[in-house]
């Protein structure tokens, strides 16, 4: 009899918890550690999976940690309640695997005059990246 094994990298669950956890109202997105956060400046793509830890303690059951900044309002509860079940079917849906456990950590809830300033702030850095001379070059005076 011929012996058949299916195996997911650690990566691979982390993306499917990321991008699981983003589709969730009220999670306004997943933030890394420190190191993550560093990391991500000198990327030139967006990190699917910060934010996101796996642990497998064996070959079926996966247990998984987030880090999770909400929209101000929202009940974190609730939401806790709405991105487990969501993660906990989509890791059975696509792989088959049993996830155990879920922690998350509220990192922030922001508001949405506070969401406004961080996208435009992550814009401009994305604007920098994209052309590394705007940013050295001063704006003419007047």
């Amino acid at each position: 009899m011929t012996e058949h094994n299916l195996h997911f990298d650690d990566h691979v669950l982390e993306k499917i918890v990321a991008l699981t956890a983003q589709e969730i109202p009220g999670v306004y997105r997943l933030e890394g550690n420190l190191i993550t956060n560093v990391a991500d400046k000198l990327r030139k793509t967006p990190n699917q999976t910060k934010g996101v830890a796996i642990d497998m303690p064996d070959d079926d059951h996966v247990q998984v940690t987030l880090d999770a900044i909400l929209h101000y309002g929202q009940a974190a509860q609730d939401v806790f309640a709405e991105v487990t079940e969501a993660i906990t079917e989509r890791v059975l849906e696509l792989t088959g695997l049993t996830v155990d456990k879920i922690d998350m950590t509220v990192k922030d809830m922001l508001t949405d005059a506070e969401i406004a300033e961080q996208e435009n702030k992550d814009r401009d850095q994305t604007d920098a990246k994209a052309d590394p001379k705007a940013e050295k070059t001063a704006p003419a005076m007047a």
